[in-house]
């Protein structure tokens, strides 16, 4: 790794990675999102970790909803890719309606 690569905007990352293959692994993994979603990259001496964030949407009523997030490892080897989490999109009101666990806090 000639550059640190965290958490980066994917065009950044993309423009810092000379390797060919790794590019052609990221590239490939980044066809599958739409160009609203957006996608940081760190990378890792075995993979790169992405985590991809959507945009918030509005429905017909006009509750507003989280976009959701995911976080995924792409391979520096084999270009497989695997899901380490996912972030469900959820209603904002009742995000600002949930009440606050002090306790929770200080941990």
């Amino acid at each position: 790794m000639a550059e640190s690569i965290h958490n980066l905007d994917f065009s950044q990352a993309l423009q810092q990675i000379q390797n060919e293959t790794y590019r052609k692994f990221l590239l490939k993994f980044r066809e599958q999102f739409s160009e609203q979603d957006r996608i940081t990259i760190t990378e890792h001496p075995e993979y790169f970790e992405a985590i991809v964030s959507h945009p918030d949407t509005r429905t017909e009523d006009g509750q507003i909803y989280t976009g959701g997030a995911e976080q995924y490892f792409i391979n520096k080897k084999s270009g497989e890719v695997t899901m380490g989490w996912h972030e469900h999109p959820m209603l904002i009101e009742e995000i600002q309606k949930k009440p606050i666990d002090k306790d929770e806090l200080k941990k």
